[in-house]
């Protein structure tokens, strides 16, 4: 059964089981998607023009390309994320020392869990696009009926784990740069509010099968302000820290503070842009809120990673850096240095007392 519009506006329902005779009209249905047209009759003019697009309200149809493109959005970013998290794991072995290696369980836990969000997202796309496709009448419907499936509440539980440790990573940053109570413990206080407020969305969401959103919206107002906020305390500390690096720096350590990508990562100022923009858009019902979900998700975990790579370097900022004596970042650079010399002259000497033991044996 198909319905299609005629050109004078009338509906009419029609069953094909047969290839049409001369003179009638075709109707050709895959889903929601119709053409008709006038076959068999030569020269004969169309009834209606060809057209597969689908039919349902624009905005629902936005709102489903949405939530399909968000997807890939997410999963490109996933992919950034790979690689930096790489990048982490090798500077730590690099690196290597007690408070560095603290680090793995972290950026293990991490990771882990924005590749389940991110699994979670994909699966229930594909649910949605491809394997339960007619479950309902539109992949949209699907989408909005079954996000107590499963796989969502998986993709929801991980993101909240990203979240709270993307959050709690960046209080311990705060906690840092300014080092006073006043900063740290209403920061933490927020977090944990934005953690309780996320627990109780994925529970309700898991245990009811309408969705809460009643509680979604608070839930993404304390998430997304917390970052506004701490992107724009961080920018503000470290622009100001910046200023005051001394100049008797040597040039290779003071480019380490000033540049202008290190002070966009510490300060995770493009999450803070990200996360004001995902709040006007959601604060305003727009409809492509969608396509930022799983995205701002692998963002979260993306920046603390940068800035442990930065920790694990020794290149981190700190309430102490512009207090220190040049020579200590002279030290670790040319320890650093040293460290790559050493390899070199190991590998040199190893060599040579191969080429001798050749020699040697020739001789005997």
């Amino acid at each position: 059964m198909a319905t299609f519009h005629t050109p004078t506006s009338t509906l009419i329902s029609v069953v094909t089981e047969r290839p049409a005779a001369v003179g009638e009209a075709s109707i050709y249905v895959y889903g929601t998607v119709t053409a008709t047209g006038i076959t068999g009759v030569p020269g004969a003019v169309p009834t209606q023009a060809t057209s597969y697009t689908s039919v349902g309200l624009s905005k629902m149809i936005w709102r489903g390309q949405s939530m399909n493109a968000g997807a890939y959005l997410g999963a490109i970013t996933w992919g950034l994320l790979l690689a930096v998290f790489l990048k982490a794991i090798v500077n730590v072995l690099k690196h290597k020392n007690r408070t560095n290696l603290t680090w793995l369980p972290f950026i293990g836990t991490l990771f882990a869990s924005a590749t389940v969000s991110m699994c979670g997202f994909a699966s229930f796309n594909q649910q949605a696009w491809l394997d339960q496709r007619n479950r309902y009448d539109t992949p949209m419907a699907f989408l909005e009926a079954e996000r107590h499936a499963p796989t969502y509440v998986m993709a929801t539980v991980a993101s909240l784990i990203v979240q709270l440790l993307s959050q709690g990573f960046l209080v311990y940053r705060c906690h840092a740069i300014f080092n006073k109570r006043l900063v740290t413990i209403p920061l933490l206080v927020w977090a944990f509010a934005t953690f309780v407020m996320g627990s109780a969305f994925s529970a309700k969401l898991s245990l009811m099968d309408a969705f809460p959103s009643e509680l979604q919206t608070p839930f993404v107002t304390l998430g997304m302000s917390f970052n506004i906020v701490v992107s724009a305390l961080l920018s503000v500390a470290v622009v100001r820290f910046s200023r005051r690096v001394p100049t008797s720096f040597p040039d290779h350590v003071r480019r380490k503070f000033v540049r202008v990508d290190a002070i966009l990562v510490e300060s995770a100022s493009f999450l803070g842009i990200m996360s004001l923009i995902y709040l006007s858009l959601s604060s305003a019902n727009v409809t492509s809120t969608k396509l930022f979900t799983p995205f701002m998700v692998q963002l979260e975990a993306l920046f603390p990673l940068l800035i442990v790579i930065r920790l694990v370097q020794g290149w981190g900022w700190d309430s102490e850096v512009i207090n220190r004596s040049p020579t200590d970042y002279d030290r670790f650079y040319a320890r650093d240095m040293l460290h790559i010399d050493n390899a070199s002259i190991s590998g040199a000497t190893v060599v040579g007392k191969i080429s001798l033991d050749e020699k040697a044996e020739k001789i005997v």
